[in-house]
């Protein structure tokens, strides 16, 4: 019999922001299955899920991870493309008008089997790019979001230093759609400035995660920082598992305390030139204001 799905939980977040991290370190915990990088690479051998519950085992959970064909938390865009193709990388933001009862049917089973093969009585796994919220509530209306949110300027310096990014091609070929037309002669005006267009992108995706948050109670979306889960993991994984009700283990604190972390935000100060971070600083300032990543008496430079 498949496990029933309760509160899956849905981390999500720009892109570079620091999921992958994050969803590493809650996947420890021992109540919780989630897609892996096996099942992900074979999505029709889903039994491959049984051996997630290897990193449950004392020692050989943390050996497992330095290995480069171990289970562990992955995107798994080949499993979500086989349940449904448009999930993947949708020209807009994915709404309830999207949801099929095929498509519905089919997320539903794969996670019901992962939760079944892992022996597991919660889900969690995490994506990037357009959050999905109006989606997937859709489907799971009791799911929970846990938003990973970190520092633009160093999102949109990542952005430039990964092969996949699609900002090269411009706004006219790239997977976000048309720019607002604010942003777009924000664009213009920086010369077609690639790290304003990569600044504009995370605007764009914080935007339509804000936007879309709107439609969930409070108790069911949840934002944490970057920042804060490198300083604080301790602090910051007991706050996420009260919110997901789940229960706090010492052998879950100890992988989370012996787990090496190092904020790396430093990188867009040090890689970029003068005049691109103050390009960077004057197109995200309303933003990084808004969202106190600096104070009112912080001029960007012009």
């Amino acid at each position: 019999m498949s496990q029933k799905i309760y509160k899956p939980i849905f981390i999500i977040g720009t892109g570079r922001s620091g999921t992958t991290l994050f969803s590493g370190l809650l996947s420890y915990h021992s109540d919780l299955a989630w897609f892996s990088n096996l099942t992900n690479r074979f999505p029709k051998l889903l039994r491959l899920a049984k051996f997630s519950s290897l990193l449950n085992i004392p020692v050989l959970g943390k050996l497992s991870r330095n290995k480069k064909f171990s289970p562990r938390p992955d995107e798994s865009y080949n499993i979500w493309r086989l349940c449904f193709p448009g999930f993947v990388s949708p020209i807009r933001p994915l709404t309830e008008e999207d949801v099929t009862n095929e498509a519905r049917s089919s997320i539903r089973r794969m996670i019901e089997l992962h939760l079944t093969y892992q022996g597991r009585s919660r889900f969690m796994t995490k994506y990037t790019g357009w959050s999905r919220i109006r989606y997937l509530n859709e489907i799971f209306p009791d799911s929970l979001f846990i938003h990973v949110l970190r520092d633009g300027r160093a999102v949109a310096n990542s952005f430039l230093n990964v092969s996949w990014w699609t900002g090269w091609k411009g706004p006219d070929n790239w997977q976000w759609g048309k720019l607002p037309s604010l942003w777009e002669k924000e664009w213009e005006e920086s010369n077609r400035s690639f790290i304003v267009l990569a600044a504009i992108q995370w605007k764009l995706l914080i935007q339509e995660i804000y936007d879309s948050k709107k439609i969930l109670d409070k108790n069911r979306f949840l934002e944490v920082r970057y920042e804060d889960i490198v300083d604080n993991p301790i602090k910051i994984l007991r706050l996420v598992t009260e919110f997901s009700e789940l229960h706090w283990s010492k052998e879950f604190e100890n992988h989370i305390s012996t787990t090496q972390l190092k904020n790396t935000n430093y990188k867009w100060e040090r890689d970029l030139t003068p005049h691109q971070r103050a390009l960077l600083n004057s197109c995200l300032y309303d933003f990084l204001k808004k969202l106190r990543y600096i104070e009112d008496t912080q001029i960007p430079i012009k």
